[in-house]
This record gives structure tokens, C-alpha cells and sequence, in this order.
């Protein structure tokens, strides 16, 4: 991707004809599109000897009323809604993506299969529950419990494995989704007054 803080960029004059203008085209209809500047480009590509200024003008004015469409259909909705082209690894249906995308979770930032070795340990800890849960006892002689809690809350913004969870066990198909947000729960007990 080449953007504005990119080591290289877009030049601003025309780098010319990509092919000779003598040469034949490979497609007698090519629609080429780009995003620059934060613009969507197409140019359109026609063997005049097929198709008529007519014709192109009535696929253009289709073409332009779908775009007009999808982008007022994308401006309307109040929350967005992600589809299986959104994450290019994942192996999942759209039925499936809104299932786990559910209005009172935070938005999803990705979503890619599990590993065979993570699909593995899922499945054994559903066999014998417990079997990779680890606890620790930590003993602080002096703890900020506020700086404490800020520090977590940074790595949790920080690392996404403290934002992702494992979906679609149940259907065979784990995915681990990371959201873009997650609160750790946290309970306090004052303990002093047993001393």
C-alpha cells in the first residue's frame, strides 16, 4: 500500500501509455480501478469497433448508479457490518460472521482459523475441562491498585492476543476473532481488616 507516510509514492504526471497503442487488446471490454487520495478512479477501456458509443454510455450510467447505490447503502447503515471479504483468511459464511458479530460486542478488528495445534488443545480441554487452565498467586508488599489496573488495561490495548477469543467450536470451524475493544473484569476485596 502506498500512502502519504510510504518511503515511495504516486508520481503526479502521467507515466504514459502501459502498452502500445498499436497493440491489440486482450479484452475487447477493460475496467481498471484504483484508490488514490483517498479517491476511487476507474477508467474503462473499449474496443470501439464492438461495442457502441451508446452502449458504453448505458453500462457507465449502470455502473455509476450501482456505485451510487452501494455507497448510500454504506452511509445509511448505523453500525457497519462486516462481511467474509473483510478478512481474507477466515473460512467462514456471511450467516456465520453476523452470528458472531452481535450488536452488544465491540467491533471485531480480525478474524482468522485457529491453528491445528490451538484447534487440538480446544478440543482436548473440552474432553477434560480445566486441563489448560493455569493460576497464579502473586503476594505484593506495596501495590497501586489504579497505576496496577492502567498498566493492564495498555497491554490489553497493545496486544491483541489479550483481545481474542476462539468461535465456531461448536460447528468445527474455530476462528480466533480479535475485537477491536476489551474490558478485563476487575474485583477488588479489601482483605486489611483480617490482619
Amino acid at each position: 500500500m502506498v500512502n502519504q507516510d510510504s518511503l515511495f509514492g504516486g508520481a503526479a504526471e502521467s507515466t504514459g501509455l502501459s502498452i502500445s497503442a498499436n497493440r491489440a487488446a486482450w479484452h475487447p471490454l477493460s475496467l481498471t480501478s484504483v484508490v488514490s487520495g483517498r479517491c476511487l478512479r476507474f477508467v474503462l477501456s473499449v474496443d470501439q469497433s464492438r461495442y457502441g458509443e451508446a452502449a458504453i454510455g448505458q453500462l457507465m450510467d449502470h455502473y455509476q448508479q450501482a456505485m451510487t447505490d452501494i455507497i448510500q447503502h454504506c452511509v445509511a447503515v448505523e453500525r457497519a457490518v462486516l462481511t467474509p471479504s473483510d478478512f481474507p483468511l477466515a473460512q467462514v459464511s456471511t450467516a456465520q460472521l453476523m452470528q458472531w458479530q452481535m450488536p452488544e460486542l465491540d467491533a471485531v478488528e480480525d478474524l482468522y482459523p485457529a491453528t491445528g495445534m490451538q484447534q487440538g488443545m480446544l478440543f482436548h480441554s473440552q474432553l477434560v475441562p480445566g486441563s489448560y487452565v493455569l493460576q497464579t498467586l502473586l503476594h505484593f508488599e506495596s501495590l497501586d491498585s489504579d497505576w496496577f489496573m492502567a498498566a493492564w488495561e495498555q497491554v490489553i490495548k497493545r496486544h491483541q492476543i489479550f483481545r481474542t477469543s476462539f468461535v465456531g467450536m461448536a460447528a468445527g470451524n474455530a476462528h480466533q476473532l480479535i475485537r477491536a475493544e476489551a474490558r478485563l473484569p476487575w474485583i477488588r476485596h479489601d482483605l486489611t481488616g483480617l490482619t
